[in-house]
């Protein structure tokens, strides 16, 4: 019987489970250093002093989800001081504010997802039972709690992994166009232009269709 590990389709299997991660690895750190970057650029600095502003945000305790909390709360104080100054409009603060809101829960979703995959168990290129070329690949992470130890679910393709890695880019994307809005001149962007609400929810314009900025898996398009 031909062993299965030895074929070209277990070995294509196998190759791209490993560059899948690589890619949602490599993808989900692009977005939080945009999340850095933002905060380091909207904080009032000159140019010999930025390195000193950049130690407390490459500061090992500064992981993603305090590092947008950061961002969040500076583009608010921004907005509002906007508003007050008469320089934005109340709805435009609206918006602002409801791309944050719909922003965090994504960056949030991605986070938690990003933590059980990395601090989990891996097995690629398991072949056994069901899935003898390993179509799939298992991570084993578990939580305790207060009915004892429950196994938590996590992805099981090399496709899953693929739609994270453009949930990442996505969510990146629209980091960056919206610090763009942020610049109130003839350079910066329209906020209404390029954020919007379809069916209570809010997507990013482009000239390729709207993207949800909220995309988790029952949410996401296909």
């Amino acid at each position: 019987m031909t062993d299965p590990t030895k074929s070209a389709e277990y070995e294509r299997n196998t190759k791209e489970q490993y560059e899948a991660l690589g890619r949602f690895i490599e993808a989900f750190e692009a977005m939080v250093n945009e999340v850095r970057l933002v905060c380091i650029k909207l904080i009032p600095h000159s140019h010999e002093n930025e390195h000193l502003l950049r130690i407390p945000f490459y500061n090992q305790s500064m992981t993603a989800r305090p590092l947008f909390q950061v961002m969040r709360a500076i583009i608010a104080e921004i907005i509002v001081a906007l508003e007050n100054g008469g320089k934005i409009t109340q709805a435009k603060r609206n918006t602002f504010l409801g791309v944050l809101t719909a922003l965090d829960s994504e960056y949030v979703d991605l986070a938690e997802t990003r933590n059980g995959l990395l601090h989990g168990t891996w097995f690629i290129g398991y072949s056994g039972g069901d899935d003898p070329y390993c179509k799939e690949f298992i991570v084993h992470t578990f939580k305790t709690g207060k009915t004892g130890l429950a196994l938590v679910e996590l992805l099981r393709t090399a496709k899953e992994l693929s739609d994270l890695t453009k949930r990442c880019e996505n969510a990146r994307n629209a980091i960056g166009i919206l610090e763009a809005c942020l610049i109130f001149s003839e350079q910066g962007l329209d906020i209404d232009k390029n954020f919007k609400t379809v069916d209570k929810r809010w997507v990013r314009v482009t000239n390729a269709g709207d993207i949800p900025l909220q995309q988790k898996p029952d949410q996401a398009r296909s």
